[in-house]
């Protein structure tokens, strides 16, 4: 299995990511007012468009990353105990991610025909969906730190980083309570450990290269006895 694919399915996911952003500007908060919102659709509509594309592409990339990179962090010892864990969040991410780019491509695309009270209605469901996709993403992060220090196929900064990323996305799914300007500052705070986290993991399976689990090549090399 040529974990390379897999790197640069990852290093692929980031940049996209970023490119994603870049495409429209930042969406106002949740305390803005209709006419905030509905200006934001109605002036960034191809880039709204264009961004929930790429949040898609972006899923099949992270899933395409995620195989590679849980077989690898399951390691050769045994089972995944957090393994499910980490498949989990990985869905509820998905999930979370294209809703979020689905929802607000379909207000900017029929921005001029909605009532005011129908666009601020799908912000604050895109918005929704973007926080429930933290959830995923500290049961994703969280579940293969704590898999990659029970089989150490991970070195331990690396599994620090992934502890930081997971506790930091479950401390900004609090903007799921409350429409304080708190949210944007732990979503800001999110971004750096998980960007660094993604690509860290990567680069390590770039690093290992086209190696594969050792375990079944190890048992159909030894010896055979031969009784008598």
């Amino acid at each position: 299995m040529n974990q390379r694919l897999g790197a640069a399915a990852g290093v692929a996911f980031v940049v996209l990511s970023f490119a994603s952003l870049a495409l429209a500007p930042t969406p106002p908060g949740f305390d803005a007012t209709a006419a905030e919102f509905v200006d934001w659709y109605q002036g960034s509509t191809a880039g709204i468009q264009a961004s929930g594309f790429l949040f898609g592409l972006d899923m099949v990339l992270a899933a395409v990353w995620f195989a590679y990179a849980r077989a690898h962090v399951d390691g050769d010892g045994g089972g995944s105990t957090f393994g499910p864990v980490a498949t989990v969040g990985m869905a509820v991410m998905a999930v979370g991610w294209i809703m979020t780019g689905g929802i607000s491509s379909a207000v900017a695309m029929r921005v001029d025909e909605l009532d005011p009270g129908v666009v601020v209605l799908g912000a604050m469901l895109a918005g929704m969906a973007g926080m429930a996709s933290q959830f995923g993403l500290a049961l994703l992060a969280g579940g293969m730190a704590a898999q990659a220090q029970r089989a150490g196929s991970l070195p331990r900064w690396l599994v620090v980083v992934g502890w930081l990323a997971a506790a930091t996305a479950l401390v900004s799914t609090v903007g799921m309570a409350t429409d304080s300007d708190v949210v944007d500052l732990l979503l800001f705070a999110n971004w750096p450990p998980f960007v660094v986290w993604f690509v860290a993991v990567s680069v390590v399976l770039w690093r290992s290269g086209g190696t594969a689990p050792a375990t079944a090549g190890a048992a159909a090399s030894d010896p055979v006895p031969v009784a008598g």
